[in-house]
């Protein structure tokens, strides 16, 4: 719990740097929040593809008969355990395909327990897909262009000179 605690303050402070290089690199306010939310986002989703990726790794090497052995018997890509990068790019291709699509199969639990967590993370995907789309909806969507800020004024200064001119004493021309 405390590790999450200091993920937190680290990538909270990760943030305010981003933060501040972008607005040292001239960007406008607007522009540097939209950015600055954008490379998060990009963080957060791939600390939680490395989380589920080192939690398939586990489950792959306690469980008997797993994707990790059934592969070395199948005659399929094998894997060396000692080779810790392939396993991990691995479970790193199983994670983004099946977080991202149904999964091309080439890679797939194959116990009870690896089908279970298959399913959760394929309906974790359609969150996953659902938010970034509506956050990138929300992006685009809130754009503002410069002529809407005008007219916004345009608009607040025609009713200061409506509510000025009814003020005004009727012979304050004369």
């Amino acid at each position: 719990m405390i590790r999450l605690w200091h993920c937190r303050q680290v990538y909270g402070a990760l943030s305010d740097l981003i933060r501040v290089i972008l607005t040292k690199a001239g960007l406008n306010k607007g522009s540097v929040e939209k950015t600055s939310y954008c490379i998060n986002l990009i963080i957060y989703l791939f600390s939680a593809i490395h989380l589920l990726c080192s939690f398939w790794i586990y489950v792959g090497s306690v469980t008997d008969c797993s994707w990790l052995n059934y592969c070395e018997r199948n005659g399929q890509i094998e894997i060396n355990y000692q080779e810790w990068w392939k396993v991990y790019t691995i479970s790193f291709y199983w994670v983004i395909t099946t977080l991202t699509t149904v999964g091309y199969g080439d890679f797939k639990g194959y116990t009870p327990v690896e089908y279970l967590i298959q399913m959760i993370i394929e309906f974790m995907g359609i969150g996953v897909f659902s938010f970034l789309m509506g956050s990138i909806n929300d992006l685009v969507g809130s754009e503002r262009t410069l002529q809407d800020i005008i007219d916004d004024r345009m608009e607040e200064i025609e009713g200061w000179l409506r509510k000025l001119e009814k003020s005004r004493p009727k012979n304050f021309s004369k």
